[in-house]
């Protein structure tokens, strides 16, 4: 377990009453995408479990993730059925972005997304990324494709770490949720310890990674990305005026500067 230097009785709590537990206390904030680089370093399995701080594992699941990880060796990544406290599905993975994709995502519409076309058993269900949210990795993979790219602020560096297994010329491995693997997820509820609103999603935060990781495809793709991203936002502001969605459009520039291959930054 990683505290991401916790300001609240977290690290007391658990050696006390979890003594058992390999604690990693960060010396300062890191982010997920630095604690996660943390405590894989520090792993020693031959499976490495991401699980957020604001989800809840039913008895069973776990179980059932470890047996299809043997059940399914071509599968590098499984993610979880994620649902809300009442069992709606959350978006649990997706197919590879585009621009329809990113207006969707910022406009509210379709929660859940792919993710109800989940079954409730079975297989592996075929994805292009999974959430990190809950997110089981062969060390294998890790050893390919990590550390995990600490430049965003909390989102994407899932989304871009299963896009570096998927993209590689020597990958052989698929990408999935497991129908059973099933993870109840307060989403929020991580940024809130971190800060931030504890709303579903922190539009702050999240649109601007999405451009962030728009970027890595050229500086174009990142221009439309932003253009998208922003009136996605105005058609959720038609519905419901919540004041973080107006500062996270206006945050987004239409020309956002993208790192150029020499580490320099261009405008687009």
């Amino acid at each position: 377990m990683v505290d991401d230097a916790s300001k609240d009785e977290t690290v007391a709590t658990v050696r006390r009453e979890y003594p058992w537990v390999e604690l990693i206390e960060a010396p300062k904030n890191l982010g997920f995408s630095g604690a996660v680089n943390l405590g894989a370093e520090a792993a020693h399995g031959d499976v490495i479990l991401l699980l957020n701080n604001d989800t809840t594992v039913p008895e069973g699941s776990l179980e059932e993730l470890l047996e299809a990880m043997v059940l399914y060796p071509k599968y590098g990544i499984l993610g979880a059925r994620l649902v809300h406290k009442d069992g709606t599905p959350q978006w649990s993975g997706g197919p590879r972005l585009g621009l329809w994709q990113l207006f969707l995502r910022a406009t509210g519409w379709f929660e859940g997304g792919p993710s109800r076309e989940l079954p409730l058993e079975g297989a592996p269900y075929d994805f292009y990324w999974v959430t990190g949210a809950a997110m089981a990795i062969r060390r294998e993979v890790w050893e390919e494709a990590g550390p995990m790219n600490e430049g965003y602020r909390h989102y994407c560096q899932d989304l871009e770490f299963c896009e570096k297994v998927k993209e590689s010329e020597t990958s052989r491995w698929k990408i999935g949720a497991l129908p059973s693997f099933v993870v109840e997820h307060k989403q929020g509820g991580s940024i809130q310890q971190d800060g931030g609103t504890g709303l579903k999603l922190d539009a702050e935060k999240l649109l601007p990674d999405y451009v962030e990781w728009a970027c890595r495809a050229g500086s174009s793709f990142a221009r439309h990305a932003s253009w998208v991203l922003k009136l996605g936002t105005l058609f959720r502001l038609r519905r419901n005026g919540r004041a973080e969605y107006r500062q996270a459009a206006k945050s987004l520039k239409y020309f956002p500067s993208c790192p150029s291959r020499s580490g320099e930054t261009t405008d687009a």
